[in-house]
């Protein structure tokens, strides 16, 4: 992939450059991988969670979808 002169396409303000967007992502992932038994905890809370909500959500009102009619 070819490099962008710095000139050759102006970035709007508030848009970062594909340089600030690499190390940003770098950092996220390295925070990530030294603090992996964290973010692995976090992530299992999460499911559970959801598994949660949704063994708690209602049953819906309709049967399958093919037996719904257009209302």
């Amino acid at each position: 992939m070819e490099a962008r002169a710095s000139g050759a396409f102006p970035l709007p303000s508030g848009v970062w450059s594909d340089q600030h967007v690499a190390t940003f992502l770098h950092r996220i992932g390295r925070w990530a991988f030294r603090r992996r038994r964290l973010v692995s905890g976090v992530r299992l809370g999460v499911l559970v969670v959801a598994v949660v909500a949704a063994a708690m959500a209602p049953a819906g009102r309709f049967g399958p979808l093919a037996d719904q009619r257009a209302l």
